[in-house]
């Protein structure tokens, strides 16, 4: 992969990524909104309601979203060393400059531009 294809999927995974945290927020968010209605309509269910809505239901979904935007290299293939199964998303500077995975040390990229 050239430094032009790898800066390529870097940018894809990282508009994937965002868009994973943003959905993982919008859960919370839509959880406070619940509890919001909940208090807005009856003081005394949403005594109740509430909290379990947040932290049983939005916090855990949360959570779990987060846990889905570590693994979001694992859709880029060419974003995973055919060494050592690791990422190679990040650092990009280093991969750039070395054309070598940050984990194992070999090479990733074939580019006769890198090191000059």
């Amino acid at each position: 992969m050239t430094v032009d294809e790898y800066k390529a999927e870097v940018r894809q995974h990282d508009i994937a990524t965002v868009v994973r945290m943003v959905a993982s927020l919008a859960i919370i968010f839509a959880a406070l909104a619940v509890a919001g209605v909940i208090r807005y309509y009856d003081d005394a269910l949403a005594d109740v309601l509430a909290p379990i809505v947040i932290f049983t239901i939005g916090t855990p979904l949360m959570i779990y979203g987060f846990t889905r935007v570590d693994r979001t290299y694992r859709r880029f293939p060419a974003l995973i060393c055919p060494h050592c199964d690791g990422t190679i998303a990040r650092p990009k500077s280093t991969v750039i400059a070395t054309g070598n995975c940050p984990n194992c040390g070999r090479n990733v990229l074939a580019d006769a531009t890198i090191g000059t």
